[in-house]
């Protein structure tokens, strides 16, 4: 996911990302995303926090926005606001 939303040149392709359904800001931010690079088609998918970590381990998700804290040593976690945190796996597991 950190690939998608750092990258310098315009992304495209397919953005598979996990979300658990009580995030509020989300759709804003997603919208905002999609606005700015329509090249991209966005798959989400809606679910528990230990589940999408799971998805995001197995490399079925690129990335997720869960809540609580996050750590795993094949994770990489950003807080991104008060209620959720972002989530992507490590390029090395």
């Amino acid at each position: 996911m950190h690939r998608f939303f750092h990258q310098t040149s315009v992304p495209s392709g397919v953005l598979s990302i996990g979300m658990v359904e009580t995030i509020n800001q989300l759709p804003d931010l997603l919208s905002a995303y999609c606005s700015r690079y329509p090249q991209v088609d966005l798959s989400l998918t809606a679910g528990v926090t230990e589940r999408l970590l799971q998805h995001v381990l197995d490399v079925e998700l690129d990335g997720a926005f869960v809540t609580g804290p996050i750590s795993h040593r094949r994770c990489r976690s950003r807080h991104r606001h008060d209620d959720f945190a972002q989530v992507g796996g490590t390029a090395h597991g």
